[in-house]
């Protein structure tokens, strides 16, 4: 995901706001719309005094206007958009929400018509990757 999320930072296609939440099996609306607004720059003590409905709220009126893309790292379970203040992506607006799952069950209530599995990578190849990337950090 993080090769994902710098790619479109880049500006690819016009997009304005690239956010990258890790949701896990706790999924907890809360934390995603404090992760969200962090990106957005809606946080602070005026923020952390708000309810979801509130946060819902601010993060729509923040991204309404815009061209995004939300990466949802791991779901476990359906993530309602609208309960998070998420405006809907469609192809007029241009936005995107990506995610990753370990079911193809999540995906069916996600709405996802044609899922894009990824394999593990091999062995061979992690290590090869790992040795890669690890003579670049010197």
């Amino acid at each position: 995901m993080g090769g994902i999320n710098n790619k479109l930072c880049d500006g690819v296609d016009g997009v304005q706001i690239v956010i990258w939440v890790v949701v896990s099996s706790d999924l907890r609306v809360e934390k995603i719309q404090d992760d969200i607004a962090e990106k957005l720059g809606l946080h602070g003590e005026e923020w952390d005094w708000k309810d979801k409905r509130h946060k819902a709220y601010d993060i729509q009126a923040r991204m309404k206007n815009k061209k995004f893309v939300l990466l949802l790292d791991n779901i476990w379970r359906k993530v309602n958009l609208e309960e998070i203040g998420i405006p809907f992506p469609t192809r007029e607006n241009g936005c995107k929400v990506v995610f990753t799952t370990r079911s193809r069950e999540v995906c069916g209530y996600m709405g996802v018509d044609d899922p894009m599995e990824v394999q593990c990578l091999t062995d061979s190849a992690a290590w090869d990757l790992f040795k890669k990337k690890s003579d670049h950090s010197r």
